[in-house]
């Protein structure tokens, strides 16, 4: 009886290790160093991504082999790359192009008005604007640079990301690949939830960072990933915070906390991308277990002490 216990038991942990399930725990002790890796180099390419020049020329010196646009896709507003760095094969997605152009409005009112979740694969839905900017004209080729990339390179790593929509469309593309047999890191950056609740996902390789910056009195976030969207977080949570380059804020697996106050400025890629090179400075593993002595906070368990308490000298909330 009890060998059988163990036997299921192990069959649930690997079913976990999988799928995921919808859990608030921690789970995530560091970033590893080869996460940081990544992470940094997702950041920066998704941020390169909202120039076209940039995304060219990116594009252009880390080649896919074969690749039919040279690795880059343009369907204005909506750009995406396909690109091999290292042992690392990458497809990133533009977010919300800044200017104010009538396909960059129609974009918007797409992507972010159209909340209705549509199939994306069987029960696994997605907001019906993510899904039409999923499913743009380059689709198809742009998915097929990612595989020959792979195929070329068997025992690379396959990175989907993109910040903001970027994430969200990075999120789709997450799921459609891992169904055909990969198994990606999806890591993106202040993205909005569109997935439904009945994705299965391999959510130990994701990653969904939050960025905070210090402000009057306590912390201020991203506000996108707390009103954007109208689906399920999966994957790591994390909070990153400009004033602190020693730690993050765990939240969990498959979770998502809606913090406050935001601030808009706390949105931009090029922030994201200074914030987590000076995180991964340091050539070593980064600890997840909240912001260290002085650093701003909000709640207590944003800080390595467990207490946010109000600092006189300073006038403004701070980890104890």
């Amino acid at each position: 009886m009890q060998r059988h216990l163990h036997a299921s038991t192990s069959l649930l942990l690997a079913l976990i290790a999988i799928f995921g399930v919808q859990c608030s725990h921690a789970q995530l002790k560091k970033l590893t160093r080869k996460v940081m890796d990544m992470t940094v180099l997702a950041s920066q390419v998704s941020a390169v991504t909202y120039s076209t020049t940039a995304a060219k020329d990116f594009a252009a010196r880390n080649p896919v082999a074969g690749s039919s646009r040279s690795g880059l896709y343009v369907n204005e507003p909506d750009v995406a790359v396909a690109a091999r760095v290292g042992d690392t094969c990458i497809m990133a997605f533009r977010g919300t192009s800044t200017d104010v152009s009538l396909p960059t409005w129609q974009q918007d009112y797409d992507t972010n008005l159209q909340q209705d979740q549509v199939s994306l694969l069987g029960k696994c839905t997605v907001t019906e604007g993510i899904y039409n900017a999923y499913n743009a004209m380059f689709r198809t080729d742009l998915e097929n640079d990612v595989k020959r990339c792979m195929s070329s390179c068997p025992n690379c790593k396959l990175l989907i990301t993109g910040h903001s929509q970027g994430g969200a469309i990075a999120n789709a593309a997450g799921v459609m690949f891992e169904s055909q047999g990969y198994s990606p890191y999806v890591i993106t950056f202040g993205q909005p939830s569109v997935l439904g609740s009945n994705c299965r996902v391999r959510a130990r390789k994701w990653f969904r960072f939050i960025l905070a910056m210090p402000g009057p009195f306590r912390l201020q976030y991203d506000p996108v990933p707390m009103i954007g969207g109208s689906g399920t977080f999966y994957g790591h949570e994390i909070v990153v915070s400009s004033g602190d380059m020693t730690g993050v804020d765990y939240v969990g697996l498959n979770t998502h906390v809606n913090k406050y106050p935001w601030n808009i400025a706390a949105h931009f890629s090029d922030l994201y991308v200074a914030v987590l090179k000076a995180l991964g400075a340091n050539g070593s593993s980064v600890p997840t277990k909240g912001f260290a002595k002085n650093a701003q906070c909000s709640v207590g368990t944003e800080c390595r002490s467990g207490s946010c308490a109000w600092n006189w000298s300073r006038a403004a909330y701070e980890c104890a």
